[in-house]
């Protein structure tokens, strides 16, 4: 049986649906370490639960059925991140205060603030 044929979408409705579903990193923290850091905080609060466990057997096995059962277990979620849409609207908003308040793009404050620190070619030759 063939499946029913999906819509083509223009470019502009594929533009518009990646800005609604696609998401970012968003609370300032590198995108890349998340691959690492979410299943590793994961893993150390289920660690955290099974020591309690471990101790509450140790101290006092007819008990300790009773407290698992009525023990939370203590969870680490991610925080979400945002959609792709509201991060760059933010970037663009930045951009432009930017722009309104030292009359540079953020490209060219970096750039010059960068030289700033470096200083001049006639500093170096004096130094």
């Amino acid at each position: 049986m063939r499946e029913p044929k999906r819509k083509r979408l223009s470019p502009r409705q594929k533009k518009r649906l990646s800005l609604k579903k696609d998401r970012r990193n968003a609370y300032g923290e590198s995108d890349k370490g998340s691959k690492r850091i979410v299943p590793l905080k994961k893993k150390l609060a289920n660690r955290k639960v099974r020591r309690a466990d471990h101790v509450n057997v140790i101290r006092d096995a007819e008990s300790a059925d009773a407290k698992l059962a009525g023990q939370l277990k203590s969870r680490w979620r991610k925080s979400p991140d945002a959609p792709l849409g509201k991060v760059v609207a933010g970037q663009l908003q930045e951009r432009d205060f930017l722009r309104k308040t030292t009359g540079q793009s953020p490209r060219g404050r970096a750039r010059y603030a960068g030289r700033r620190r470096l200083g001049s070619s006639t500093d170096m030759e004096e130094g």
